[in-house]
């Protein structure tokens, strides 16, 4: 009689504890839970702000290759400016000596 009332008394106890357990794997799993709901939560605001950045980004890209572009036609325009500045300084150099030539043979012949 002993040994069966020690046995559902040992019983009854692994019943409790068994309870116990549940109910503290339904508070781990309830944890668990709204974690992942918060780290889903962050992760929406991470992958959004993360498409601004890239679209922010891509933007920036843009007007930079945009501004190149301008600044590569700009010298290009300078470029072939100076290039004629160049031919016509060039010129009047020329004319320049040619005058200068003209005026020592003058000088001479009014000298002779």
């Amino acid at each position: 009689e002993t040994a069966r009332v020690n046995a559902e008394q040992m019983v009854t106890e692994l019943e409790e504890e068994v309870e116990v357990m549940k109910e503290r794997v339904v508070q781990v799993e309830s944890s668990a839970q709204q974690r992942v709901e918060e780290l889903e939560g962050q992760m929406e605001v991470t992958e959004a702000r993360i498409m601004e950045l890239t679209t922010d980004y891509s933007s920036e890209m843009d007007a930079l290759v945009s501004k190149c572009a301008e600044l590569q036609t700009s010298t290009a325009e300078l470029e072939g400016e100076r290039d004629e500045a160049v031919g016509e300084l060039r010129q009047s150099m020329e004319t320049c000596s040619r005058l200068s030539a003209e005026l020592a043979s003058v000088e001479d012949g009014a000298a002779e």
